[in-house]
């Protein structure tokens, strides 16, 4: 991010680092998560919108 990452980069699904880890927390796959793992991933959600990053569908709503 300090070297100018783009936080709303996306894919060709237009999902965005941010869509990837709210993805990783709705995956069931995932119940087994620590609380650190939990707490991590509530970080890096935190850090990604601290520097302006936005799920594909926010991303969309802007451009109507």
């Amino acid at each position: 991010l300090n070297a100018g990452a783009d936080v709303n980069a996306y894919n060709v699904d237009s999902s965005t680092p941010l869509d990837f880890v709210e993805m990783d927390w709705d995956d069931s796959a995932n119940e087994d998560d620590s609380p650190e793992d939990k707490a991590n991933k509530t970080k890096i959600a935190d850090l990604l919108r601290k520097h302006g990053a936005k799920t594909g569908e926010e991303l969309k709503a802007e451009q109507k």
